[in-house]
């Protein structure tokens, strides 16, 4: 009888030790155990966004908490940052037990382009001096002029890697390094251009970009697809 006691004492501990391995393993299951984010820094002029992309290991094992160490200077909203005034803040992605940050510094950057020529659907057109910002989001320089309302292209912004090469062409479209955004007088943004882009001049202490270029724009509900050839520009932009 002792011994069949002493069996079955055995037994009840052996399934409960089974039992405590398995709840502990499905507790792990649902650890997160990293959190990582797409961009370390940030360079942003005062209000631009940019998105933040958070990715938890294991998937959907918790959700994110975004946080700013100054709301003053840059916010964050499901990982959209806005730029709000210069200064350096980090952002935080904070999932479980676990945390990512991105340097973002804010400042009030400038960029002027000079004679911006070229043709749209054939008919040649030239736009004048117009003031933008500037951005640097990880390898890319992005550069975005905008002109007042009533000029035929009243935006278009560019990006080319930081460590472009004078010479060399490079495709332009969505999944491309280099990209050019393009809205219509209407405000529209007609898509991302497809073509080619060519950097004839790029002075890193200087800051100046030049190039040529051509793309299209697919056709939408608002607006005709555009063709835009023989196109050139001068970027001249300050990141203090």
């Amino acid at each position: 009888m002792k011994n069949l006691k002493k069996i079955s004492i055995l037994c009840l501990f052996v399934l409960g030790t089974i039992a405590v391995v398995f709840i502990s393993c499905g507790k792990d299951d649902n650890t997160v155990t990293d959190i990582s984010l797409n961009q370390s820094s940030l360079t942003l002029a005062i209000g631009n966004e940019y998105i933040l992309v958070a990715t938890v290991t294991p998937k959907d094992a918790a959700g994110v908490t975004w946080t700013s160490s100054n709301s003053a200077v840059a916010t964050v909203a499901n990982g959209t940052v806005t730029a709000k005034a210069e200064g350096i803040v980090t952002i935080t992605a904070k999932a479980g037990g676990k945390t990512a940050t991105c340097v973002v510094t804010v400042n009030n950057n400038v960029v002027d382009i000079y004679n911006m020529t070229g043709k749209i659907n054939g008919k040649p057109f030239a736009w004048p001096t117009r003031t933008g910002s500037a951005d640097v989001v990880g390898d890319l320089l992005s550069l975005t002029a905008r002109a007042e309302g009533g000029y035929f292209i009243p935006r278009i912004s560019l990006s080319v890697p930081v460590d472009v090469v004078v010479g060399q062409s490079y495709p332009l479209g969505p999944e491309e390094d280099c990209r050019v955004h393009f809205t219509d007088a209407d405000g529209y943004q007609t898509g991302i251009g497809e073509g080619m882009i060519t950097i004839t001049e790029y002075n890193k202490t200087l800051q100046i970009i030049k190039g040529t270029f051509y793309f299209s724009t697919p056709e939408s509900m608002f607006t005709p697809a555009y063709f835009i050839t023989d196109g050139s520009f001068s970027f001249v932009y300050d990141i203090r």
